[in-house]
């Protein structure tokens, strides 16, 4: 993901609780000049080792937090997408009176004073009421939180090894089939189709043109009488 890039700055305060930072990755030399920019800029601070130690801590200790964050933003994002959610995402609480889940006559209510409809209301309190749960267990999480997280008794049907090796199976005679019946093909429709579909640098159809020295509207024709014949030749073997 960043090979291309020469530097990635990595903050700090986001998401991992240090109160200010961020770390700027590079090469010793680019680091050296961003250094020289940054107290050129009056970027320079003394007994910078406080601000230093929070983050070493934050690298240390939150890195298995942002699992539960990410799990916190998404829950918002899930919750509050159009703008009467938002209003009742804001606004819903308050209008509550105890835990207890709405009535019909509480629930017109609260829709005729936000200006939504009462089934949005409806909505917003199942989704406000309910619980989010990660795939996976937290880092923090005890021996019993791991083994109730849904990665833990969740089954992986394509993890199947019978499955897994029917398919292997499969895609092998398949490819097997496919060469044998490539193979019957005359030179050039062969070379054509393999510069077409098989290499990994493939040709167009003008290259192909200027490779055999015809047009190429004749190596689309020949290009389609071979796959014709490729398809016939794996239909008749099953």
């Amino acid at each position: 993901m960043a090979r291309e890039y020469d530097t990635i700055s990595v903050c700090l305060s986001k998401g991992l609780g240090a109160p200010v930072g961020s770390v700027l990755v590079g090469s010793s030399e680019t680091l050296y000049k961003a250094h020289r920019w940054r107290k050129m800029f009056g970027g320079g601070m003394r007994q910078a080792g406080v601000l230093a130690a929070a983050g070493i801590y934050a690298l240390d200790n939150n890195v298995d937090r942002l699992s539960k964050d990410h799990l916190k933003n998404w829950k918002i994002v899930k919750i509050a997408t159009t703008k009467a959610q938002r209003k009742l995402f804001f606004n819903l609480r308050g209008k509550k009176k105890g835990l207890e889940w709405f009535t019909e006559e509480e629930i017109e209510k609260v829709a005729k004073d936000l200006g939504v409809k009462p089934s949005e209301v409806r909505e917003m309190e199942k989704r406000l009421g309910g619980s989010d749960m990660s795939f996976d267990p937290l880092g923090e999480s005890d021996d019993d939180e791991v083994s109730f997280a849904p990665s833990q008794y969740l089954e992986d049907e394509d993890a199947n090894p019978a499955d897994i090796f029917e398919k292997e199976s499969l895609n092998e005679e398949s490819t097997s089939k496919l060469y044998e019946a490539i193979n019957q093909l005359d030179d050039r429709s062969r070379d054509i189709l393999q510069d077409r579909w098989l290499s990994d640098e493939k040709l167009t159809l003008h290259d192909l043109a200027e490779k055999y020295e015809i047009s190429a509207e004749r190596v689309r024709q020949i290009e389609k009488n071979a796959m014709k014949k490729v398809k016939q030749s794996i239909a008749s073997s099953l």
